[in-house]
């Protein structure tokens, strides 16, 4: 099964190229061009993986990430923005965001912040059997990437 991305900004180049990099990955994309429509499309549906604009007119990105958090937890929620403020970031993190990437970014830190975030579901407890899976799931979805199954104690430094 695909998994699901809703991706939110509000620059329609950035939104078609998200698209066509998580579509050639395995993903599954909606897209919303403001915080409100996001809101909108978040309590319709759940999705695996949200990558969002910070700064989008009256909703912002901080109430996306909110949502998003608020409909599932298990959702790797991204932040990418041209803001460089400490606080920016900071804010993303206590809204819930799982990674904040400051524009402009490369393509290949994303796929692999993606990667690192997948491979996070696995909790420090799990058997090794368990992470091997994991890193197979992402695999299938990042072909291009290599999944890198850590041993335990590094789970938590991630």
């Amino acid at each position: 099964m695909r998994a699901n991305a809703l991706v939110v900004d509000d620059e329609v180049i950035l939104l078609d190229l998200l698209e066509n990099i998580l579509e050639q990955n395995g993903y599954v994309v909606t897209r919303a061009t403001d915080g409100d429509q996001a809101i909108k499309v978040l309590n319709a549906e759940n999705f695996d993986l949200v990558i969002t604009d910070l700064q989008m007119g009256q909703t912002s990105g901080f109430d996306v990430v909110r949502k998003a958090k608020d409909t599932s937890h298990k959702t790797i929620v991204m932040m990418i923005t041209g803001c460089y403020e400490e606080s920016c970031k900071s804010d993303a993190f206590h809204f819930g965001a799982d990674y904040f990437l400051q524009k402009p970014f490369s393509i290949s830190d994303l796929l692999e912040r993606i990667q690192v975030q997948k491979l996070k579901g696995v909790t420090p407890s799990a058997s090794p059997l368990e992470t091997i899976q994991k890193a197979e799931e992402v695999s299938e979805i990042f072909p291009k990437c290599k999944a890198i199954a850590f041993p335990e104690q590094h789970y938590r430094m991630l």
